[in-house]
């Protein structure tokens, strides 16, 4: 027994025996190393990735402030936050969708007015891991382009509101029409205190036919162009001549009537017309002075001139038959003939731009161009369709174009 003891502990300590413990010993702890690297590699347990440093629990403000009162995508909280899987893995490019990283990455809306980032470069903003297959889309895209809605929207003149309905296309303002008011019968106040006379009559149908309100003011002579050119008038209808010359920072329209000269002679003269006054000694009464005294000094040379010191005063001449004819404006002469038995008209109107301009026309400032267009072509439309020579006779019994 004694001998067998010492058998085995001889070969317990003999050289073969401890090379075959140290191999064990190795290979136990070669084992150990691999079970280790393959435990620790392994996903055990539930805690969150460190691959996707994103602070839900943060952005939960950012979106409930874009989906108020909307089905949003809730973050992830608790036991459903820690199973999300790591970045880059198949089941993380499945659950979260491109919807769900555009709702939750977008700013809120007073992010994007008061102008402040939305801080999508920090580490607690939802941004993808550097290594993510498939990056955010850009923030705030689509709410800038709804704030730049809001702001064009914010822009445009408010719609008027008429009995509880919306009325879209406003009216134009209405044309401010000045005159002087002193000048009958082409303008003065009636009884009432109101603009009337054929100019006033003329720019209401002209209004009429724009489809515009038209205002109308009295005012000085002196003061029409200044009101005009300061723009506290639109139009001024007071019978204006014509201007051989342009006047500055004003235009004229067409004529609205025609500024020319007229003979006027007693019904017993037996005069049939002008031509017969060129024989000498025939006496025409003419205001002295007067552009109607310069046009018979030039055409009618061989007449002689009986100068009066106003044109009432020399068709006073022809009414008491001392003159054979007077000379003056054609609108002056159908008036008085109107009024009185006595005298009729000599021939027809005469016309000469050289001495008595292109007519009497309506005046705007000079940059309201389409309103002196449009009046042109209402006025145009009034001469064919008869309107023009029905006031006309109103006022005179004749035409004054």
């Amino acid at each position: 027994m004694g001998g067998a003891l010492d058998h085995r502990e001889s070969l317990r300590h003999s050289p073969p025996m401890r090379w075959l413990l140290l191999i064990n010993l190795l290979a136990v702890v070669l084992l150990s190393g691999a079970v280790a690297i393959v435990i620790e590699g392994t996903p055990v347990g539930t805690g969150p990735s460190r691959t996707l440093p994103i602070a839900l629990d943060e952005t939960k403000p950012v979106v409930e402030s874009v989906q108020e009162g909307a089905d949003a995508h809730e973050p992830l909280l608790g036991p459903e936050r820690d199973a999300l899987p790591p970045v880059g893995s198949k089941s993380d490019q499945i659950t979260m969708s491109e919807p769900e990283k555009r709702e939750t990455a977008v700013p809120t809306r007073l992010e994007v007015d008061q102008g402040e980032p939305a801080q999508l470069e920090s580490e607690n903003s939802l941004t993808a891991a550097p290594d993510a297959p498939i990056p955010l889309p850009a923030p705030r895209t689509v709410e800038a382009e709804n704030v730049e809605g809001e702001i064009a929207a914010a822009e445009k003149p408010p719609i008027a509101q008429t009995g509880g309905r919306q009325n879209i296309s406003a009216e134009p303002s209405p044309l401010v029409v000045a005159t002087e008011g002193d000048f009958a019968p082409f303008n003065y106040v009636d009884v009432d205190g109101e603009p009337a006379g054929f100019d006033i009559d003329v720019a209401k149908e002209l209004c009429r036919r724009l489809g515009r309100q038209c205002v109308f003011e009295v005012r000085s002579w002196s003061d029409l162009m200044p009101s005009l050119r300061r723009g506290d008038i639109d139009l001024i209808a007071a019978s204006m001549r014509i201007p051989s010359t342009r006047s500055q920072g004003v235009v004229f329209s067409s004529p609205y009537y025609g500024s020319r000269g007229r003979f006027v002679t007693s019904k017993g003269a037996g005069i049939a017309g002008p031509g017969l006054l060129r024989v000498a000694g025939s006496q025409i009464a003419v205001q002295d002075g007067s552009v109607h005294e310069a046009y018979l000094n030039a055409q009618y040379p061989e007449v002689d001139l009986v100068r009066t010191r106003s044109l009432s005063e020399a068709l006073q001449q022809v009414a008491e038959g001392k003159v054979e004819a007077a000379f003056g404006d054609n609108v002056a002469m159908l008036q008085w003939i109107k009024e009185q038995g006595c005298c009729t008209t000599l021939g027809t109107p005469i016309s000469d731009e050289a001495f008595f301009g292109q007519g009497i026309g309506l005046v705007v400032r000079e940059e309201d161009q389409d309103l002196v267009k449009a009046l042109n072509a209402q006025l145009q439309d009034m001469f064919m369709d008869g309107t023009s020579g029905r006031l006309s006779d109103r006022y005179f019994g004749g035409s004054i174009f």
